[in-house]
């Protein structure tokens, strides 16, 4: 069965006169515009896409490195974000300013920060960066912890 049997039909139970040539191709172009419209506005939607994303790994002895925080600075406007690694050593930025430059910091207790500057995103752009940290030969100093006991009672 054919659309336009299908659209007779229907205007017939809704009590039309399909039988009007010009009503009917006035119907049939209004519900054509609509269909057109419906389809494709989620497409169209899906393209106004403003920012970028930024992604990477935080390794260290060839393993991801888990709990490091990742910071990235946009340096025209000081705006910071800030992540820390999951378990795998992963991490990401979602829905970053375009353009830069951006520095993205990396510190973790033991290692080494490290550095990367003068990264540029573009629009739409899912940019990999990855770090490396190496161990610090720093030794940490102990805490001493003192408590004086008091004699009163409430």
């Amino acid at each position: 069965m054919s659309f336009y049997k299908i659209f007779e039909n229907s205007l017939f139970i809704c009590g039309i006169n399909y039988h009007n040539h010009y009503y009917t191709t006035f119907i049939m172009r209004k519900l054509h515009s609509f269909l057109c419209i419906f389809f494709l506005l989620p497409i169209i939607s899906l393209a106004q896409e403003t920012t970028a994303d930024m992604n990477g790994i935080v390794s260290a002895d060839g393993k991801g490195l888990s709990g490091a925080t990742v910071v990235a600075i946009h340096n025209p406007t000081g705006t910071k974000y800030s992540t820390t690694s999951r378990t795998d050593g992963r991490f990401n930025f979602a829905n970053l300013r375009v353009g830069g430059p951006y520095t993205v910091m990396v510190t973790f207790v033991g290692y080494k920060e490290e550095k990367q500057e003068n990264i540029m995103l573009l629009l739409g752009q899912d940019f990999k960066v990855d770090f490396t940290l190496t161990p610090e030969g720093r030794e940490l100093t102990g805490v001493t912890i003192s408590g004086v006991q008091q004699n009163k009672i409430f």
